[in-house]
């Protein structure tokens, strides 16, 4: 007998339940563990597909564009996943069981939980979902990638939509940017609920977690930004009970969902976790489920070989329902001319990708089965055969029968020509449409194009004005400074100059006081030094103020002899009036003589003041002498001055102060 083959599933979704439901309807014992995180039943997710069938109208601003018939409805996940969970046994379900480790051997698994239990199977399925503990354990630490889609999601258990039968897809272009609004029903009865779907571009990164919510009255002015003409955004606002702002991710592709010791394969979104444009990331997984319950329980096929045809089975599907998705999400958020290549050309391919893609039905064939050839194909192997009979005598009875089957081929033959001459005619109308549109865009493009250069130009003749302005401005600044560097210069010249002058006065007060000239860098932090310079300050100040003396004297001399001088004047006029009026002459006229000048009398120059030199600059105070170098050769000893003696001043008469040169 057999020995009972034990399968742990990770994580209790759509399609966990599905494999553990598809292993224990086959008589092969099987042994099936069902472990999930959360503590209690958490539904992600708003919507599944099933087979049935419903309309779906595309509409581009405002204009009916398409319709199709999908093969599909839409169903509550919940419910769904209700009764998945009714038709189970309630032992192969664990809550709160949260993986933390996998030991993966040869022969079987081992898993370590959270809450401290430990179990082993010969399989392990990783269904737990984009974020998959488990893929990033064995398979190694990756992130799922974002497309750059954003997706606003209502729902709503009040019935906004007339027909629940009819799902509608409005088209919108708004500053530039493209924008798809779908509104459908999913569920009948009790369980209908309402739900309206916004698909948008987004440079922004957004969470992909369902617990993400958005606020309504955000999703109410975005409503009214995008499309305020549309007939039942309004209403799916008001009704609305749950938002979400949803990011949308996918998977990278990886070469094998298969681990290296073959005890851990992948399902669902933790292998090919996609867009939700085309609604199979649900049908996806249940589909992986099925197919690979289907091999598990075929007794004929060991398990590492079952393994294989699973991923040989799904992958190259999943990966491609991936890339479709994407460019599904792509055509509802074109703008400008991809918007109206879609509108044209492109959404009846993107109908007939929907169409075919949904009405796949995974119970169809078995996955070990071969697959059946396609419809062209199987009509050139009929033509072949029927063909190769017509060519054996030996397979007709008579003339009669043979014309007959040769005019059955000849119809069919122009059956199959006038199809393919319609198919022609309209590939070959839609690549003049096409050319057409190419041509439009590329005389808009060229237009654009010489508009552009022509704004190059002129902003290239700005530009240059910009540069000669500056350089005037440049040139002016340089003109204006040029004085006050002239000023600046001399200025400078002017203080060393009085420095020179300055240093030349010291040293003749050190000479006059037969005190040693001290040299630049000398120290002045001894008794003596400090004394020295005292006594230069001194005579310094002593000197001058002689010199001023000096020349105020002077001054007033002269004024006293100018003084004395119009005295004498006046005296001797005075003696010649008087002469005069005693000699009796005082009647006879008297000589006219020339006025006195105005002012007062005619002086001699007095001499010139000698030049005042400017008052010599005070000798540095002691606090504020020149500090000891390094290296500076030591004061020489400066003989004692009594301190009185430096009050009192120099004895017998002033120094005489030297003019400046």
């Amino acid at each position: 007998m057999a020995e009972k083959l034990k399968v742990a599933i990770i994580g209790a979704g759509l399609g966990g339940l599905t494999l553990a439901k598809t292993l224990l309807q086959q008589p092969r014992p099987v042994e099936v563990c069902i472990y999930e995180a959360w503590d209690h039943w958490k539904v992600r997710g708003g919507k599944t597909s099933q087979v049935d069938g419903f309309d779906v109208h595309f509409h581009a601003n405002g204009i009916e564009l398409y319709s199709m018939h999908l093969p599909a409805c839409t169903a509550m996940r919940k419910d769904l996943q209700k009764i998945l969970v009714d038709s189970l046994p309630s032992s192969c379900i664990k809550l709160g069981h949260k993986l933390v480790e996998i030991t993966e051997g040869t022969d079987e698994v081992t898993l370590e939980f959270e809450n401290g239990e430990r179990a082993t199977a010969h399989l392990l399925v990783a269904s737990d979902g984009i974020h998959s503990f488990a893929r990033q354990k064995i398979f190694g630490g990756d992130q799922p990638e974002f497309t750059g889609f954003r997706v606003l999601y209502s729902l709503s258990s009040k019935h906004f939509r007339a027909d629940p039968t009819v799902a509608h897809v409005h088209w919108k272009e708004v500053d530039g940017a493209g924008y798809g609004l779908l509104d459908l029903t999913a569920g009948k009865g009790e369980n209908r609920h309402d739900v309206m779907i916004i698909i948008m571009r987004s440079e922004e990164q957004v969470t992909d977690r369902w617990d993400s919510t958005l606020v309504k009255e955000r999703l109410e002015e975005f409503a009214a930004h995008v499309a305020p003409d549309h007939p039942v955004l309004g209403k799916a606002v008001e009704c609305s009970e749950v938002c979400f702002d949803w990011g949308i991710y996918k998977q990278p592709t990886r070469d094998s969902w298969i681990s290296p010791k073959g005890r851990v394969v992948l399902l669902g979104d933790a292998a090919h976790a996609t867009a939700p444009f085309m609604g199979q990331g649900a049908n996806m997984a249940m589909h992986d489920a099925f197919c690979l319950g289907e091999i598990l329980m075929n007794e004929k096929i060991a398990m590492q070989d079952g393994l294989k045809l699973y991923e040989t089975s799904r992958k190259a599907y999943c990966e491609a329902v991936v890339s479709k998705s994407s460019m599904v999400g792509g055509l509802h958020t074109a703008s400008g001319f991809k918007a109206t290549l879609r509108n044209n050309f492109l959404c009846w391919m993107m109908l007939r990708t929907m169409r075919k893609v949904v009405a796949t039905d995974p119970t169809a064939r078995k996955p070990w089965e071969e697959k059946s050839p396609r419809r062209f194909s199987r009509f050139f192997q009929q033509l072949g055969k029927k063909i190769q009979g017509i060519c054996s005598p030996a397979s007709h009875s008579s003339q009669r029968s043979w014309r007959q089957d040769l005019m059955t081929e000849t119809r069919l033959l122009e059956f199959f020509q006038r199809h393919m001459h319609h198919e022609l005619e309209c590939h070959q109308k839609t690549q003049q449409n096409f050319e057409a549109v190419v041509a439009s865009q590329t005389f808009e493009l060229e237009e654009e194009l010489r508009l552009t250069f022509s704004s190059q130009m002129t902003l290239e003749g700005l530009l240059r004005n910009e540069e000669l302005r500056a350089e005037a401005m440049k040139q002016s600044e340089r003109e204006f400074k040029a004085p006050f560097r002239s000023r600046l210069r001399e200025m400078q010249a002017a203080a060393e100059a009085r420095l020179k002058l300055q240093k030349l006065f010291t040293s003749v007060a050190f000479t006059c006081l037969g005190q040693p000239i001290p040299t630049e860098g000398e120290p002045v932090d001894t008794p003596e030094a400090q004394l020295n310079y005292l006594k230069a300050y001194k005579f310094n100040e002593v000197a001058h103020q002689h010199f001023r003396q000096q020349q105020i004297d002077a001054q007033q001399a002269a004024l006293r002899a100018q003084a004395h001088h119009h005295a004498q004047q006046a005296a001797a006029q005075q003696v010649v009036l008087q002469q005069a009026a005693q000699a009796g002459l005082a009647q006879q006229p008297v000589p006219q003589q020339a006025p006195p000048p105005q002012g007062p009398p005619a002086q001699a120059p007095p001499a010139a003041p000698p030049a005042q030199a400017p008052p010599p600059a005070p000798l540095p105070r002691p606090q504020e002498a020149v500090l000891p170098q390094a290296n500076a050769p030591k004061a020489k000893a400066v003989p004692q001055v009594p301190e009185n003696a430096l009050r009192a001043g120099p004895k017998g008469p002033p120094p005489t102060a030297m003019p400046p040169p």
